[in-house]
């Protein structure tokens, strides 16, 4: 869960307020000092834009991806240009507007 935080760049604050959850609750949820219940383990995952089984994941944080050309949304914007998602979902963290 850490390290899903932190490859977001989100604080505990961030997280916390977002979820529901107090930062020092998230803070030992985090260290094992904590269990979390299925419905704040649901809100946490939320607030991080992730599933709760990604939350048990423990291989680490995703290895960021480019989509290939072929695979990428897009969505027009008539003669302003098109804005296109080159990473894929849920950790969508690059757009590009492309004129």
């Amino acid at each position: 869960m850490r390290d899903i935080r932190r490859f977001r760049r989100a604080t505990l604050r961030t997280v916390a307020e977002r979820a529901g959850v107090s930062e020092s609750f998230l803070s030992q949820v985090e260290r094992g000092r904590a269990s979390a219940s299925v419905a704040s383990l649901r809100r946490i995952a939320g607030a991080l834009g992730v599933s709760v089984a990604d939350l048990f994941d423990s291989s680490g944080p995703p290895e960021p991806q480019v989509l290939r050309r072929a695979d990428r949304p897009s969505l027009g914007f008539g003669i302003l240009g098109t804005k296109r998602l080159l990473t894929p979902r849920p950790l969508h963290h690059l757009e590009v507007f492309v004129g």
